[in-house]
């Protein structure tokens, strides 16, 4: 007796998932170099909101990259070690805030959304 049905063959299966696999490692790595490049782009924008008076807090603003090894979570950080940085960018009961750091967060974070906004809508070929 003989068996009605399809057979489906899907050739290039292997290729695909590759080609996949590669689209999501590209766009991935294109998002760790936003994230870097915009994380810089604070540190100087921050450096030229920073008041400064001897200019330690303005040479004591870095980024701290090493955070952008971990995963699929792309992360940097912007800051200074510099004890008196928090008084300066928030005040205190006796001096007026000066802000400098978030001011440059938040255009860091506008051209973070759009950048990466970009690099998804991008065709894999043109990144």
């Amino acid at each position: 007796m003989a068996r009605d049905g399809v057979t489906v063959k899907v050739v290039g299966l292997d290729k695909a998932i590759a080609n996949v696999k590669k689209f999501q490692f590209i766009k991935r790595e294109a998002i760790r170099i936003a994230v870097r490049d915009i994380a810089l782009d604070v540190e100087r924008t921050a450096k030229e909101f920073v008041p400064v008076l001897t200019g330690r807090l303005k040479t004591s603003i870095q980024t701290d990259l090493t955070a952008l090894l971990s995963g699929l979570t792309f992360s940097a950080m912007v800051g200074s070690p510099v004890k008196y940085a928090p008084f300066v960018e928030f005040g205190t009961r006796k001096m007026h805030a000066q802000p400098y750091l978030y001011p440059a967060w938040l255009i860091g974070q506008r051209d973070l959304i759009v950048r990466v906004g970009k690099i998804l809508a991008t065709p894999i070929r043109t990144i």
